[in-house]
């Protein structure tokens, strides 16, 4: 077995290709671990980290954890402590690795491009009231796509493909409260949500907690097929899964966390300092609630290679404007033209 370099992480060489590196649990670190296998595997994030220099330390460090994982990741974790990101990060205290993958990724540089990357626009429409409510669509503007738990179908379960299908095709009724001449008024609407901008890389949470933090007890499962969703433009996207962080445990914020990423075309399990190479079946099965680890967190690539150009293109097709109330409005910087090369 020989260690090499390939591309822009260190691997160890086997027969059948390259594996990524175990990764040291400093605590309750799990939840950090799992998540960088998953980035780790992305290639547009590894040539945008490597082809900018920054002078940020937490970019600085996530390059030198891509680079050379084998040296660990405790001055990775030092550094996301000092940051702040994650608040007064205990290294002893489990947290929700979905949280911590949007406060990175919003952290790292070029803030731009690497936004843009993962960038989804979503648009709520109010498709039946009362004649008396009146509201414009909602824009929803994020790094993650986070499922509510009523897409779950509660009887027999379901598919994740299934599941993020739902969330852009089936209406959710509500009820709004709304204050008219100083008196609060209900109004029973319904509400459907559809894709504006669909990211380069998809990052969808699906619910394995309700509202008040008990576990979902449906079934979900893969299927392993291309994830293919339609725009708000009806244009097509087919997307590729590339790795998804599963969670143990009855609460999010504890329990442990793995995960099953795609390297070279090849699936690993990454526990920790374990890593062990997948057939796609037991990927599925893993995906399916094996063991009593959940799905949580997945990483879908769209099924092409985008250059520099490419993620511009998409980030000038995905303004929109008009009568939009827009909900939520990251800090970054709109266009690349000033960072392409």
């Amino acid at each position: 077995m020989k260690k090499i370099v390939i591309g822009l992480l260190l691997y160890v060489q086997h027969g059948y290709g390259i594996e990524p590196i175990g990764l040291t649990n400093l605590g309750n670190t799990c939840y950090i671990n799992s998540t960088l296998q998953c980035l780790g595997a992305i290639p547009e994030l590894r040539n945008y980290i490597f082809k900018f220099s920054s002078h940020d330390p937490l970019t600085e460090e996530f390059k030198r954890m891509l680079k050379s994982p084998i040296a660990g990741p405790k001055a990775f974790v030092e550094c996301v402590s000092e940051t702040g990101i994650m608040g007064k990060l205990a290294i002893n205290a489990q947290q929700d690795a979905a949280e911590f993958y949007e406060k990175l990724i919003n952290k790292l540089q070029p803030q731009e491009t690497i936004h843009n990357l993962f960038r989804i626009n979503t648009k709520m429409d109010t498709i039946s009231a009362s004649r008396e409510f009146k509201r414009e669509p909602v824009i929803q503007e994020s790094t993650i796509l986070r499922i509510g738990s009523q897409f779950v179908t509660k009887q027999k379960g379901m598919s994740i493909e299934a599941l993020i299908k739902n969330y852009f095709l089936i209406p959710q009724e509500d009820t709004i409260q709304v204050e008219r001449d100083g008196v609060n008024k209900e109004f029973d609407i319904k509400e459907k949500n559809s894709g504006l901008h669909l990211s380069p890389i998809l990052v969808v949470a699906v619910p394995r907690f309700d509202m008040e933090g008990n576990k979902i007890k449906t079934p979900l499962w893969s299927n392993m097929k291309p994830l293919i969703l339609t725009d708000a433009k009806k244009n097509k996207h087919t997307y590729n899964l590339l790795g998804c962080v599963l969670h143990a445990g009855e609460t999010v914020d504890s329990g442990h966390y793995t995960a099953v990423a795609r390297y070279d075309n090849e699936w690993f399990y990454c526990d920790d300092t374990q890593v062990s190479l997948q057939a796609e079946s037991q990927v599925g099965a893993r995906l399916s609630n094996q063991d009593n680890f959940d799905s949580y967190l997945y990483f879908f690539r769209k099924d092409f290679p985008l250059t520099l150009q490419q993620v511009a293109d998409e980030e000038k097709k995905s303004h929109y404007r008009g009568d939009r109330i827009v909900q939520k409005q990251l800090p970054f910087q709109r266009g690349l033209a000033d960072v392409i090369e």
